[in-house]
Parts: C-alpha cells; sequence; structure tokens
C-alpha cells in the first residue's frame, strides 16, 4: 500500500488570505478523476506530529446540512487552532455516494432514526487522504474530530494517528 499511487498532484499555489500566506494542492484521484484540497498552514516537518482537519463532501451532506447538526466543526475555530500552534493542515476530500446510501439517508429522516454519517464512514477511502498527507510530509498526525473515531489501518500507508483532538 505504502507505494500504491491513486493520486497525482495537479497544482500546488500560494495564496494570501485574511489569516495569511498559505500554500493550496490540488490532487486527483486517478480511477475516479474526483479533485481533493489541502490547504497548509505553517510549515510541516516529518517528525511533526501534524494537526489535522478533514471536511468530507457529498450531494447528500451539502443538500441536508441546513437541517440537521453534523457535528461539524466550524472552520474559524480549526484555523485558530492552526494558527496557535503555527502549522496544520485541512483536507477536503470530495466523495461520491450511491444512489441506495442517498435514499436510505432520506428513509433514516422520515422514520427518525439518528442522522449520524456512520455508513459514510464506511465509504470513505482513508487511502487517497493518507496518500495526500504522504505527498505533503506528513507520518503522524493529530486530527480534530467531534466524533469518536474508530481505528483505521493507515500504517500501511506509512501515516499513524497519534491523537484526537477536540475542539469543543
Amino acid at each position: 500500500m505504502k507505494n500504491e499511487r491513486l493520486i497525482e498532484l495537479e497544482n500546488k499555489i500560494e495564496v494570501n488570505t485574511k489569516t495569511g500566506k498559505r500554500i493550496v494542492y490540488s490532487f486527483r484521484q486517478l480511477l475516479t478523476g474526483d479533485l481533493h484540497f489541502a490547504i497548509v498552514f505553517g510549515d510541516i516537518y516529518p517528525e511533526d506530529d501534524v494537526l489535522v482537519k478533514v471536511y468530507s463532501h457529498t450531494l447528500i451532506t451539502e443538500a441536508f446540512r441546513f437541517m440537521f447538526d453534523h457535528n461539524n466543526t466550524p472552520i474559524e475555530k480549526v484555523v485558530n487552532k492552526f494558527r496557535e500552534e503555527n502549522s496544520g493542515i485541512l483536507r477536503f476530500m470530495r466523495q461520491r455516494e450511491k444512489d441506495n446510501l442517498i435514499l436510505e439517508k432520506i428513509k433514516r429522516m422520515e422514520s427518525d432514526l439518528p442522522h449520524s454519517d456512520d455508513k459514510d464512514m464506511e465509504n470513505r477511502d482513508f487511502g487517497i487522504g493518507a496518500q495526500i498527507l504522504i505527498e505533503l510530509g506528513v507520518k503522524n498526525v493529530r486530527l480534530i474530530s467531534s466524533n469518536p473515531v474508530r481505528k483505521i489501518a493507515l500504517k500501511g500507508y506509512g501515516l499513524e494517528i497519534k491523537e484526537i483532538v477536540s475542539l469543543d
């Protein structure tokens, strides 16, 4: 897995933002053509435990975001944490959904079943995200998450989650 290449760097640009200069990377997923982004705050060194926040977007998440609280951590909180620590990575993953999963989520809304994104978590391709972080020079992650995170086998990619950081 460590040598498997499923992404390609499309571009890397430096941009001036209201919080300072940032580097924006765009990666193309080779099998699907999906485009994923990473915004790097500060300097990233392989020996550091790097603070990372992942945002994963799907059609259903976007369509119903205004209706339910999906425990999303506001980006401003994440950016402030990166500024405190002088580094971090915001990773935006575009996720495709199968029609049957969209319909299942809609049915759960009707039946008042929990509106969690557990099934989305199961269907994500963690390997693509791991490869993006490796490409950025990350080996050890401090993952910002407000949800319990199950252990994910990322060691095969040369990546390890060292800590779960809550901003609540």
